[in-house]
């Protein structure tokens, strides 16, 4: 697992954005990019 300065070691997979928590990835993935 990599870590960058900010510390966001989750990255969307869809959109490589990055979130702190694992809770915030999972909301932005079931809110954003919805299967």
């Amino acid at each position: 697992m990599q870590f960058n300065l900010f510390g966001k070691k989750f990255k969307c997979i869809v959109c490589g954005k990055k979130f702190k928590t694992e809770v915030e990835l999972e909301q932005h993935r079931s809110t954003e990019h919805k299967k």
